[in-house]
């Protein structure tokens, strides 16, 4: 990871897996609120955050807001001094590898909000469509190194790469497309439901340039009725 030169701020990297981060308890935040003595409002930004990663970084931030409540209640009952609340001020998350979700880390709601839930298998058939959505065009590359360097192949997509359902691969890309939607505009909700903001999934690159091109956009209610 490289920083840009021309920040002149302090730069803190925690190495952990983001199933067992606790933003509430860390010390670099801990240590700004006792400098600053104010709330500490925090912005997750994170790019290309694959498959359940981007569910694991939105219960982070959620437990953050929440684990520093609890916190502060606990403080408050034992008349000791207390943190201001902190929270979320906006998020940013481009999403990929859809196929890679697990429902156990999910931010998709409960079986009873939608009908894509763990039973029957539908939610891991819907995260395997998403992957169709790569479907580039009617040719796989086969690439291969040589001592002369990279070579790359094009040979036909067989049958098999369209799961049996013998479709054109537009179709096919047209279909992986919605489910990927369909999976981030329901974390969308999630995020609306759990934190002050507001939530878009818009695209932020041409398809030319990434595939992956979906953004999870929430920021402040208030600045979504001002651009109304």
């Amino acid at each position: 990871m490289t920083c840009d030169p021309t920040f002149t701020g302090n730069v803190y990297r925690a190495k952990c897996d983001l199933l067992d981060y606790h933003l509430a308890s860390d010390p670099a935040l801990a240590s700004i609120r006792r400098e600053e003595n104010e709330s500490v409002s925090i912005i997750g930004i994170a790019k290309h955050l694959c498959g359940a990663g981007t569910d694991l970084g939105l219960r982070c931030l959620h437990n953050f807001t929440h684990g520093t409540q609890r916190q502060n209640s606990r403080s408050q009952s034992n008349d000791e001094d207390f943190d201001p609340i902190d929270g979320v001020g906006g998020i940013a998350i481009a999403t990929c590898c859809h196929h890679r979700c697990v429902w156990q880390h999910s931010c998709f709601g409960s079986p009873d909000e939608w009908p894509f839930g763990p039973e029957d298998g539908k939610f891991v058939a819907l995260t395997r469509i998403t992957q169709w959505s790569n479907c580039r065009n009617n040719f796989k590359s086969t690439r291969s190194v040589r001592p002369g360097g990279l070579k790359v192949r094009k040979t036909p997509i067989s049958s098999s790469n369209t799961c049996r359902l013998d479709l054109p691969i537009d179709e096919l890309q047209r279909y992986g497309k919605i489910a990927k939607l369909l999976l981030d505009h329901q974390r969308a909700a999630w995020i609306r439901k759990h934190f002050s903001l507001e939530c878009e999934v818009v695209q932020f690159a041409d398809p030319v340039t990434t595939l992956e091109n979906t953004l999870l956009l929430a920021y402040p209610k208030r600045l979504s009725i001002l651009q109304n």
